[in-house]
C-alpha cells in the first residue's frame, strides 16, 4: 500500500470511529471519482465507504459499492458484515443471513457479530441456529452483557419467559438494574417460582419497587398461599413501593390474605382497592366473600347485590 493511500485510510477509519459517516463519504466520493488511490486499493476505500453510507442511513447506496469491493477481496470479513447489514436495512433478510453468515465465518473471534447474525436469523424465526449462535457469543466473550442481553432478547421474542431467567440472573448479577430485575421477577413469576420472586426482590427497599414489583411481590403472596407481606402492606406496616398504587394491587393482597386466613387483612386491601375503584363489580363480589369469612352475612349480602348490579353477569360464588 502506498504511503498516502495507508494515511487517507487511516482518516477514513479514524472518521468512521468517531462517528462521521458524512465526512467519510465525502471523502471517499472525491477520491475514487479523482483515481487518487492505487487501483489495488480501490476496495479498501469502497469498504470504508460502503460502511459509512450503512452508517448515514443510506443502505441502498451503500449495496452497489459493497459489491464492488467483494469482487476485488471475497474473503474480507468486514465487507460481508456491512453488506449484510445493508441488506437487513433494506428488508432482504435471506441475503442478510446469508453475508452475516460469511462474515462470522471469515471472523469467527467476533462476538459482537454473531449477535448481529442471531438477529437476523431471529427475525426470519430460525429459532434454533438464533441461539446457537447467541450461546457461542456468550462463550466467546465470557457472558458479557451484551450476549447476556441478546439471549434474553432471544427468549423474550419467542415469549419464553422461562428460558429467559438464567441470562436475566447472570445479567443482573454483573449489571444490576431496575428494569433487568424487573423482568427477571416477571420472568420468575411466569414460571411459577414465587419463592425464587420473593428472595429477588425482599433485598429492595419498598421506594425503589416498581408498581409492578409490587405487583409480583403480591402475586408471589398469593401463590404461595403467606400473607405475611400482604397484610403487612394492608395494614402499614411494611413500608409501600413509591408511586401510585393500582387497585388491581390492592385487590392482589386481598386475594393472598384470605387465601392464607387472614380475613381481616383482605377486608383492609379491599376496601382500599374499592376507594380507588368503587365502580369494580369484580371487587365488591371479592368483598362479600371476605365479609362471609368473617361472618358477616347482611354486608356480605349488600356488597354481593352491588356487584351485581354492577355486573348483572357476575357469577354468585360468594358462599
Amino acid at each position: 500500500m502506498r504511503a498516502d493511500d495507508g494515511a487517507r485510510i487511516a482518516v477514513l477509519d479514524a472518521l468512521l470511529e468517531a462517528g462521521r459517516p458524512g465526512r467519510v463519504i465525502a471523502m471517499a466520493d472525491s477520491l475514487l471519482a479523482a483515481g487518487a488511490v492505487q487501483p489495488r486499493n480501490v476496495w479498501r476505500l469502497q469498504q470504508r465507504l460502503g460502511a459509512a453510507l450503512v452508517a448515514a442511513g443510506r443502505p441502498v447506496d451503500a449495496v452497489p459499492v459493497l459489491e464492488r469491493a467483494l469482487q476485488t477481496a471475497p474473503d474480507d470479513a468486514a465487507l460481508h458484515l456491512n453488506l449484510a447489514r445493508a441488506l437487513r436495512a433494506r428488508g432482504h433478510g435471506g441475503r442478510a443471513v446469508a453475508e452475516f453468515g460469511a462474515a462470522v465465518r471469515l471472523a469467527p473471534d467476533r462476538a459482537d457479530w454473531r449477535l448481529e447474525y442471531a438477529e437476523a436469523l431471529r427475525a426470519l424465526g430460525i429459532r434454533r441456529d438464533a441461539l446457537q449462535q447467541v450461546r457461542q457469543a456468550r462463550r466467546q466473550c465470557g457472558d458479557c452483557p451484551a450476549a447476556l442481553r441478546g439471549e434474553i432478547n432471544h427468549h423474550l421474542a419467542f415469549g419464553d419467559a422461562v428460558a429467559a431467567i438464567e441470562p436475566l440472573a447472570a445479567l443482573q448479577a454483573v449489571q444490576p438494574r431496575p428494569e433487568v430485575r424487573q423482568l427477571l421477577a416477571r420472568s420468575l413469576g411466569a414460571a411459577g417460582q414465587h419463592a425464587a420472586v420473593q428472595a429477588l426482590l425482599d433485598t429492595v427497599p419498598a421506594a425503589a419497587l416498581s408498581v409492578e414489583e409490587a405487583m409480583a411481590l403480591a402475586r408471589a403472596d398469593r401463590g404461595l398461599g403467606t400473607a405475611d407481606r400482604a397484610a403487612a402492606l394492608a395494614s402499614g406496616a411494611r413500608p409501600l413501593p413509591a408511586g401510585d398504587l393500582p387497585p388491581e394491587f390492592w385487590a392482589l393482597t386481598a386475594e393472598a390474605c384470605q387465601a392464607a386466613g387472614d380475613p381481616d387483612a383482605a377486608l383492609t386491601a379491599i376496601d382500599r382497592a374499592l376507594a380507588a375503584a368503587p365502580d369494580r363489580a369484580l371487587f365488591h363480589h371479592n368483598r362479600a366473600a371476605i365479609l362471609v369469612a368473617l361472618g358477616r352475612e347482611q354486608e356480605a349480602r349488600r356488597a354481593l347485590e352491588t356487584a351485581h348490579r354492577l355486573d348483572p353477569g357476575l357469577e354468585d360464588d360468594s358462599r
